[in-house]
């Protein structure tokens, strides 16, 4: 029983799934809202 009690777990796929995309939209969104500023810190200038 404490065999099974150790082993005996199910990792629900959807939710980590559902818990990662929203992790990841507000750094996706953030990024895309200062995109702009993002492209002209990294141009070089001369």
């Amino acid at each position: 029983m404490a065999i099974n009690a150790l082993f005996g777990f199910r990792t629900d796929f959807g939710l980590v799934i559902a818990m990662t995309v929203l992790a990841l939209v507000p750094g996706i969104a953030m990024i895309y809202f200062v995109r702009d500023h993002l492209a002209k810190g990294f141009a070089i200038r001369t």
